[in-house]
């Protein structure tokens, strides 16, 4: 994914684009993180 978003960078010369990629990879990365904290947050203490 990463070198996709280079070559809308360097290559293509799509600055935009590449941003928006960017953008959207740190927006999935951080839902993710979200999500992840929210249902370790649900789960009982004695569930480990």
């Amino acid at each position: 994914i990463a070198n996709v978003i280079e070559r809308q960078f360097k290559r293509a010369n799509d600055w935009p684009f590449g941003a928006a990629l960017a953008f959207l990879l740190m927006y999935l990365t951080f839902a993710g993180i979200l999500m992840q904290a929210l249902w370790k947050g649900r789960r009982p203490a004695d569930a480990d």
